[in-house]
């Protein structure tokens, strides 16, 4: 598994508040240009705050591009669909590009959605993982990487290859112009083209020669990853699964049962977390491989919706990742009567 470009700045945040808090400052620094793909961008505190230094950076001659989810604008919380309308506006007047997304091509249908969290800043700052822009995420346990290195245009690259797959792009620029190779450490799912998380996963999961660790809010792998998983564990190594014990899709929370009582009978174990929601999307192994970004290990994370996650090498981060993790299990539900 590639490594991210040797000698980039990681920094991870295992909790909301600090992560939109960086995400702002690092704003309102904004040189050259901005690209943020959010499957939604809800009205409140935080989607406010943003908006203003995304408009002032804007009427610095920054050029600033937000793209968000057709569906997720209305179904993230949907009493605010008309004020995150009206919040489109106020960008789109102050000199932001917004892009609603909807799928065009004839090989899409409508449940092709964009699920991507990502703000890339200028050529040397990236953000990426699970929390779109929302008050309610402060709330949630989830987890979110800043990047900073002299490379990171290939993060806007992603925004310019969604788009050329959407309905519903901005009249002022109808086409894209950003086009570029994206590093080999960025993965897409880009549906009936792309498969590369679940190709990276895959890939994860074989190498493992000691431990597998996957923390994610929807757990229902295919076929492959699920054989994949428990010949791992039968053959010795270890594979421990954290699951978020509610979402928001309730038939989520039963129908992934069969599957975690199949792994921990293969000696695998699964935790789930009780606290609140864990909306984090995360797999990592004993050598320091690690997939993080907006893809749960289910259908539509590894094949139907717009996904982007990293791929790298960084033993600091698998022990960042892992201690929080062993934090985290020590209170949860066990394997696995429960389910």
């Amino acid at each position: 598994m590639s490594n991210l470009l040797t000698g980039a700045r990681i920094e991870l945040y295992t909790s909301v508040l600090p992560y939109y808090t960086r995400l702002l400052e690092d704003l309102n620094r904004a040189e050259g240009r901005v690209s943020l793909i959010y499957h939604a961008f809800v009205h409140g505190e935080w989607s406010s705050k943003f908006a203003d230094a995304m408009i002032a950076r804007a009427q610095a001659g920054v050029r600033v591009r937000l793209m968000t989810d057709g569906f997720g604008i209305f179904l993230e919380k949907r009493r605010f669909f008309l004020r995150n309308l009206k919040l489109f506006e106020k960008l789109r007047e102050g000199g932001v590009r917004v892009d609603i997304f909807n799928p065009s091509d004839r090989r899409l249908t409508s449940v092709n959605r964009l699920h991507i969290k990502l703000c890339a800043i200028d050529d040397q700052i990236a953000f990426i993982g699970g929390s779109n822009i929302a008050d309610h995420y402060l709330l949630w346990d989830d987890t979110n990487l800043r990047l900073q290195s002299p490379s990171m245009q290939s993060l806007h690259h992603v925004y310019d290859e969604v788009l050329d797959l959407s309905t519903r792009k901005s009249p002022e620029k109808s086409a894209s112009t950003d086009n570029g190779p994206l590093h080999p450490s960025i993965k897409l799912t880009v549906p009936r083209r792309k498969k590369h998380i679940r190709d990276a996963l895959l890939e994860l999961i074989e190498e493992a020669d000691q431990a597998i660790y996957i923390r994610t809010w929807c757990f229902f792998p295919d076929r492959q990853v699920m054989r994949s998983l428990m010949h791992k564990a039968r053959s010795g190594v270890e594979v421990h699964v954290l699951l978020s014990h509610q979402t928001r899709v309730r038939p989520f929370d039963y129908i992934n049962r069969p599957k975690c009582r199949s792994i921990a009978k293969a000696g695998g174990r699964v935790y789930r977390f009780t606290d609140r929601y864990m909306h984090a999307k995360i797999a990592w192994s004993n050598k320091g491989d690690v997939i993080l970004g907006s893809a749960n290990i289910d259908y539509t994370g590894m094949n139907s919706n717009f996904e982007c996650s990293l791929a790298l090498r960084n033993p600091w981060l698998r022990d960042q990742l892992q201690e929080q993790f062993n934090e985290d299990t020590s209170g949860c539900i066990q394997p696995y009567a429960q389910c």
